[in-house]
């Protein structure tokens, strides 16, 4: 195991592959390739196919620069539901992809049309003997952010998953409500969090009633040496 101290760019990787006869002889491949531009989007077929073996089992999962996280995954999701009849919860869970990667899969249906105003409280809370509240409470119109995004800590949590959603006009929703696949990458956040673990509460509410509340856990450790 290793740490960044500091951010890193601009990794340049000199590989080789060498096959043993009466020692060790180059063979192959040789050469050299820059590690951040392969991380954005993979090229050369045999470094594609050396990373593929370790994949799964390291932390080298977004592009660069790579900074001092060690750990920085989901722990546990809890979706609850305060309205069934508007609402179906058809997936709330994560899915272990490896030691220190984990994916948030979020599935439900709004059975009816969902329009201005969305009320959504967040609020952000670190572990202290139980959860406290922690850097940021916030309540947004989720329907005039979609329409024109405002709030910089709504901003931040929402580019943190709009890639991996369903999420992309303004109101009204109906329909599938998706989330698929969401990790959680270092370099989509601007500084650096202390170690610790965290709960991310985002309740959801409209028609002036409570709908849905999902609660996400996740732990960011920054060495653990």
């Amino acid at each position: 195991m290793a740490t960044a101290l500091h951010p890193v760019n601009d990794v340049v990787i000199d590989a080789q592959v060498f096959k043993r006869a009466n020692g060790y002889k180059p063979w192959l491949y040789k050469g050299q390739f820059d590690g951040c531009r392969f991380l954005k989007k993979a090229y050369i077929p045999l470094v594609i196919f050396i990373f593929k073996l370790i994949k799964d089992y390291t932390n080298l999962n977004h592009p660069c620069p790579y900074v001092e996280a060690v750990i920085f995954k989901f722990t546990n999701a809890v979706c609850e539901n305060h309205n069934k009849t508007w609402i179906t919860v058809h997936k709330c869970r994560l899915r272990a992809i490896s030691r220190n990667k984990t994916t948030f899969n979020l599935n439900l249906t709004l059975n009816y049309p969902v329009d201005h105003p969305v009320n959504v409280k967040g609020q952000l809370l670190q572990k202290a003997n139980g959860y406290k509240p922690w850097l940021f409470s916030a309540n947004i119109d989720a329907c005039r952010f979609m329409k024109r995004a405002y709030n910089p800590v709504a901003i931040l949590v929402f580019k943190l998953f709009k890639e991996y959603s369903n999420f992309n006009h303004s109101c009204p929703y109906v329909g599938p409500v998706i989330i698929q696949d969401f990790y959680l990458r270092v370099d989509k956040i601007p500084n650096a969090m202390p170690t610790g673990d965290y709960l991310l509460v985002l309740a959801f509410s409209f028609s002036k009633k409570p709908q849905i509340t999902t609660k996400v856990y996740f732990a960011f450790v920054e060495d653990l040496l």
